[in-house]
């Protein structure tokens, strides 16, 4: 695999980076059918993750994203009693966290079209 800089970083951003599609559609036409990899995709936005996937990235990097949707779960739950161990209710956010998470992937394997 090749990490590509086009544009994108590990961590969180202020605002939404941009991204030199230009750069990678070279790069893809350089290396062909060899795996690429974005790094820092958290916070590139679902429509730029999208593009890239479509135009040949074959791994993005969210960690960041998944991180902060993990922590806010954390934070938004009641931890007090049982809820700590998982023994209650489902704690309030661990669903949408879940879908969060998800929707990373589902932006980054859609088709185009969809």
């Amino acid at each position: 695999m090749l990490a590509v800089a086009i544009g994108t970083a590990h961590g969180a951003y202020v605002g939404t980076p941009k991204i030199h599609f230009d750069r990678l559609q070279e790069i893809k036409k350089v290396t062909g059918n060899f795996p690429l990899v974005l790094h820092g995709g958290s916070g590139s936005g679902d429509e730029n993750l999208r593009k890239v996937c479509q135009m040949g990235i074959n791994k993005v990097n969210v960690c960041n994203d998944l991180m902060r949707a993990a922590c806010d779960t954390v934070t938004a739950a009641d931890l007090s009693g049982n809820g700590a161990y998982g023994l209650g209710p489902d704690p309030e956010g661990l669903e949408s966290s879940s879908e969060r998470a998800s929707s990373k992937y589902s932006v980054a394997l859609a088709k185009p079209g969809r």
